[in-house]
């Protein structure tokens, strides 16, 4: 139930990057223009890291613009939920069927 140590090495930068991201909107050391760049910089380096152009992604761009919103860690939590969703396709639950004779059969030893 892991991931290969290159997806790892990639979601630990991921998850640097956007704990930068979220810290720098929470400090709010820049003006918001700026910000919007950092936003625009980390969806870039997420999707090009990823390898895929997720829908949810520009979502969480749009979102974290809204002033007040900014101060939640909304990369962050993307990153989370991205790993998590891939965790979940890696492992694979084996259920074995459990076959529960009848009333009428018994065991002969």
């Amino acid at each position: 139930m892991s991931l290969p140590p290159e997806r790892r090495k990639r979601y630990a930068i991921l998850f640097l990057l956007a704990a930068l991201n979220d810290a720098l909107d929470i400090l709010e050391i820049f003006n918001p223009f700026i910000e919007l760049l950092l936003d625009v910089f980390t969806a870039i380096i997420i999707t090009f890291l990823l390898g895929e152009l997720d829908p949810i992604l520009f979502l969480v761009a749009v979102f974290d613009t809204v002033p007040f919103v900014d101060l939640a860690p909304v990369w962050t939590g993307y990153i989370y939920y991205k790993y998590y969703k891939e965790l979940q396709k890696t492992s694979k639950l084996k259920v074995e069927k459990l076959e529960i004779p009848e009333t009428g059969d018994r065991y002969e030893e």
